[in-house]
């Protein structure tokens, strides 16, 4: 940091202002500021942290009680249908395979256009004949 501040640059530990906007007016103001005490402003903000705290752990136990569901769910499912749980993996895995191969597999070259012109000369002959 350089030996001198610019008076733009809050101190720390000060209050921030709040301004209040007109935009009817076209005006921007800012009223008398109470001063705050750095522990209630501490203690206020750890209320915050703990309300917020108890949010997100409703909010996992409400995730993990769908969770829980979908996988009694799944397990009913293929436990009443072994045969079509097993075929419908298999399926799956013979179309993941599939695209697999087709990813890795070179690609086939473009025929030539000689080739190409063999190819309908030779099956115009065995249509005539």
């Amino acid at each position: 940091m350089t030996a001198d501040k610019s008076k733009d640059e809050p101190v720390l530990g000060e209050p921030i202002p709040v301004a209040v906007i007109d935009v009817f007016h076209e005006t921007i103001s800012v009223p008398e500021q109470k001063a705050q005490d750095p522990a209630e402003q501490i203690s206020s903000l750890r209320r915050e942290l703990e309300a917020l705290k108890i949010g997100i752990e409703d909010a996992g136990k409400t995730v993990a009680g769908r969770e829980k569901k979908a996988g009694r769910r799944l397990e009913d499912s293929v436990g009443g249908y072994p045969v079509a749980s097993f075929g419908a993996v298999v399926v799956a895995t013979v179309v993941v395979a599939h695209l697999i191969g087709r990813l890795v597999s070179p690609p086939k070259p473009p025929m030539s256009r000689y080739r190409r012109t063999l190819r309908q000369l030779r099956h115009q002959i065995e249509q005539q004949y």
